[in-house]
């Protein structure tokens, strides 16, 4: 790991811990618009996306359908696989998983969307924060190896000829 991608690792890490105390979402008030928009801070939509699921479930009366039961559940993971992914992918035993996980971890984003469109929540700053800094952690090393920039030029050389 170079020092500019553990100094990327590090800014990314340290916006997605900002990101909890930022707005996450903008509640939609139901079909008025006069109402003023609840919000809610990153750090209450991961404790809420985290128990939603389980706390629902115990109820058979407000049992939510299937697809936004599972969108909560996947949604309320992000953070945990997230953490798990980036100590993987620095320790020299785990780095294979940790390369899977990655793409696991892209692949469980949209469920996100699904949650927002089935509450009536729109995201905000903080929302777009959390994602970016994941997004930035997750590919730091990767971008800023120098294999990265032997292989650009190397196609860009490749392609001129």
């Amino acid at each position: 790991m170079t020092q500019a991608s553990r100094f990327v690792l590090v800014l990314a890490i340290a916006f997605f811990i900002l990101s909890f105390f930022l707005t996450g979402v903008r509640i939609a008030p139901d079909r008025d618009p006069d109402p003023p928009r609840a919000s809610v801070r990153g750090f209450g939509c991961a404790y809420l996306a985290l128990i939603y699921p389980w706390a629902r479930s115990a109820n058979p009366e407000s049992d939510p359908s299937g697809l936004k039961w599972f969108a909560y559940l996947i949604s309320g993971w992000i953070n945990p696989v997230f953490i798990i992914t980036i100590v993987a992918l620095y320790s020299k035993r785990a780095r294979r998983l940790g390369w899977v996980l990655r793409i696991v971890l892209l692949g469980m984003s949209p469920f996100c969307w699904i949650v927002f469109r089935e509450d009536l929540m729109d995201p905000a700053i903080g929302y777009f924060l959390w994602t970016g800094s994941m997004v930035l952690a997750l590919f730091s090393s990767l971008l800023l190896s120098d294999g990265f920039y032997e292989r650009k030029r190397e196609h860009a050389l490749s392609r001129g000829s």
